[in-house]
């Protein structure tokens, strides 16, 4: 009787464990699909060449955030310009994707950034990219794609970085902007772009007869923007992230960098295309088990690069080139990285854990957050950096007042990053104006010009030695926002606005009585009889942080013939 117990109790038991063997296994057996990956990097060219080089940087950072986050497996295959022995060409290209054997689960992806054009006689818009000696017409391309093996894959993605202009016109020169760094935690995104969706991603930097812009630091706004949409989607959403959101984001964001540098690049027409319908949504999703499977006879990299953060501290209130802001000190070590480049970079927070939001493209990530970062190249296989330093200005962590902040440190090895450095917290106080009073002149004149004179009382703190500027915005009473149509007194999403002179505190604290701005008339853009309103902010001229909050609105009538 006992062993016929026991005997009941093994076999119920062993049934229990087959049980569950067989309701959580099975989701852990999906393979992995795996991007197949074309990069063509046009880094040869002697004056874009940063630009290029940078946006390869966005783009391999991206496909590797995948790869990290277990999205995808990765196979990855660069020809750059620059190179003797992989240099692209049209037929080197157009073999690559003939003798691509992805399966039909897997994600073929081909980038391309260098100099394009036009031709207009050619068909379907005859856009093409450039090679020495050589072209590759966009048409082309995408029908070796589509009769080829490749496009039996899941996801097809052609993503170009370039002019479509006349092929007669000249290229425009490089502007000079400023630079950023990387933050990829969307591994959520990954997953739902790259692994929930099916069709062709055929996109494009500019319309055709429209120029690409970019720069040295940030590459190529459009190829910037794009990476920044797909990184600015937040692990803890609740909703699903789609291509069609995504190119919605880029093309504003590249909006954001024309309006910032429409002075430098003089023509802000550039718009980002999509040819055909954008990837949908598939209808299966693939589940992963957090444990693979592993092989036995697998042997693990014992020499994978590794860094540590050791120690983090700060000097307050230090200079570097003029301008106000932190120094940070990181001590840390690096294995397996010889001759390679890697990155430290210190992320900003509120102290609740709020990151810090970037205003001019200057100090940030590729989602827009405060971010500060610089290169670092080890001549030793095992390398300890006992002062590595960052600089921080102040003003480019675009606050105002008094606040309560941290940041943490990671470094960043090729494919690997380090754990975050404990955070570092520290009180920061920016600066500040107050506007206390506005009233106006009317009918004043001018150089002999009509128009309305606008006073200001304010107070601005710790802004001494800096300069700043008031601006006034001109709204119709029911909260239009008056449209300028000559480019004299406007705003850079063309709205009216007039800015007064330039101010230069000589104190920590300093007040101003009466600062004046004159607005004529004929520059409303009026005819008979208006109520209008308008209100006055204070600037840092040299950032454009807003400096005060908006101050009461101020009304007033006027009548242009």
């Amino acid at each position: 009787m006992k062993v016929t117990k026991r005997f009941s109790v093994f076999i119920v038991l062993i049934i229990v464990l087959l049980t569950l063997q067989v309701v959580f296994i099975p989701k852990a057996t999906a393979a992995k699909p795996t991007i197949h990956a074309l990069l063509i990097i046009m880094d040869g060219d002697p004056v874009n060449f940063k630009q290029y080089q940078q946006n390869e940087r966005w783009i391999r950072y991206l496909l590797q955030a995948i790869e990290n986050n277990g999205v995808c497996e990765l196979k990855l295959t660069t020809l750059r310009s620059s190179s003797d022995t992989k240099s692209p060409n049209p037929q080197r290209i157009l073999t690559w994707v003939r003798e691509l054997t992805p399966r039909s689960n897997d994600v073929v992806f081909i980038y391309y950034c260098g100099h394009g054009a036009r031709n207009r006689q050619a068909l379907e818009g005859g856009t093409y990219f450039n090679f020495t000696g050589a072209r590759l017409y966009r048409k082309e391309l995408v029908d070796t794609l589509k009769t080829s093996q490749t496009w039996e894959s899941r996801l097809k993605i052609l993503i170009t970085d370039t002019c479509s202009v006349d092929s007669s016109i000249t290229v425009p020169k490089e502007v000079v902007a400023t630079s950023a760094a990387v933050d990829y935690r969307a591994a959520k995104a990954y997953r739902q772009l790259f692994v929930e969706h099916s069709g062709f991603l055929h996109v494009t930097s500019a319309t055709e007869d429209e120029y690409s812009w970019g720069d040295s630091r940030n590459g190529g706004w459009f190829t910037n923007s794009l990476v920044r949409s797909i990184n600015s989607q937040p692990d803890n959403m609740s909703r699903f992230v789609g291509w069609k959101e995504v190119f919605a984001d880029t093309k504003k964001e590249v909006n954001i960098f024309l309006n910032k540098h429409w002075l430098t690049v003089g023509n802000k027409i550039q718009h980002p295309r999509h040819y055909g319908e954008l990837p949908k949504r598939t209808n299966r999703r693939t589940y992963y088990s957090i444990f693979p499977k592993r092989n036995p006879n697998d042997v693990p990299n014992r020499l994978s690069p590794e860094a540590r953060v050791q120690k983090v501290w700060v000097d307050h209130n230090q200079f570097q080139d003029s301008v106000k802001g932190m120094r940070i000190h990181v001590t840390f070590d690096v294995s397996n990285f010889k001759g390679k480049q890697g990155e430290v970079i210190a992320y900003f927070y509120t102290e609740s854990g709020k990151p810090l939001k970037d205003t001019n493209g200057r100090y940030n990530t590729t989602d827009g957050n405060v971010s500060v970062g610089d290169s670092f190249q080890p001549g030793h296989v095992n390398t300890i950096y006992h002062d590595y330093t960052l600089f921080m200005p102040a003003q480019e962590l675009h606050l105002r007042g008094k606040r309560k902040l941290k940041f943490f440190i990671q470094v960043h090895t090729g494919n690997t990053f380090s754990k975050l450095s404990d955070s570092v917290f520290f009180t920061y106080t920016g600066p500040e104006a107050r506007v206390q009073k506005v009233w106006v002149d009317h009918n004043q004149f001018q150089d002999s010009v009509k128009g309305m004179r606008i006073h200001v009382k304010f107070t601005v703190d710790n802004f001494k030695g800096a300069m700043g500027k008031a601006i006034a915005y001109f709204y119709t009473e029911s909260g239009k926002p008056l449209k300028d149509t000559n480019g004299r007194y406007n705003t850079t999403d063309g709205n009216v606005s007039v800015g007064g002179y330039s101010f230069q505190p000589g104190h920590v604290n300093t007040i101003y009585h009466d600062y004046t701005l004159f607005m004529p008339y004929q520059e409303l853009h009026l005819r008979g009889k208006h109520s209008l309103k308008f209100y006055i902010t204070i600037f840092n001229q040299g950032t454009w942080n807003v400096l005060s909050d908006a101050s009461d609105w101020v009304y007033f009538n006027i009548y242009n013939n």
